[in-house]
Parts: C-alpha cells; sequence; structure tokens
C-alpha cells in the first residue's frame, strides 16, 4: 500500500509536488488496501468453514466500511500532507520534501 503509493507520488523524478500526482497516489495507496484487507478476510472466512453466502455478506458489509474509510482518509491526508510538508520545508526540517 505504502509502495504504491510512493511510487505514484514520486512519479520517478522525486517530487511530489503536483496535486493530481498526490491525490491519485492516495487513492490508489487506500485502494490497494482495500483489496488486501477485503482478499485476506475473504480467505480467512473460507479457511476458518464459513459457508460462502455467509462470507460474501460479510465481505460486502466490510467493503461498505472500509471504502467509507478510504474516502474520508483520503480527503483528510492529502491537505495534511500538504501543510505538513510545508511546515517542514519552512523550518528546514524538510529533507527529501523540500520544495
Amino acid at each position: 500500500m505504502a509502495f504504491v503509493c510512493g511510487i505514484i507520488a514520486r512519479g520517478g523524478d522525486k517530487s511530489a509536488k503536483k496535486l493530481s500526482r498526490l491525490i491519485l497516489a492516495a487513492v490508489a495507496g487506500s485502494l490497494s488496501y482495500c483489496a488486501l484487507y477485503l482478499g485476506y478476510s475473504y480467505v480467512k472466512e473460507l479457511l476458518i468453514g464459513s459457508a460462502v453466502q455467509v462470507v460474501n455478506l460479510k465481505i460486502a458489509t466490510k467493503a461498505a466500511a472500509t471504502l467509507t474509510n478510504a474516502v474520508i482518509a483520503d480527503v483528510v491526508a492529502v491537505p495534511l500532507f500538504i501543510a505538513v510538508r510545508k511546515a517542514l520545508a519552512k523550518n528546514h526540517l524538510g529533507g527529501k520534501l523540500r520544495e
């Protein structure tokens, strides 16, 4: 999840200055987490021995909650990252995050 987000945000040119790239990275990271979490939950429930219909119902419920959390996290994370990056750069603490 963090790897996907970092690769997209940096884009190979070591700069995460474009807002569109930051948003895409946050969404891609969140979606990769959702896929991994829901896949893990599905396999776990099947290995426990739950019926497929029950597993599908549980996954549908978890998917709704997980996707809602992902949207909220993305809405908060991008502006928070921009604010923290600017504050670190202003105080010369940014290191690689400097603009």
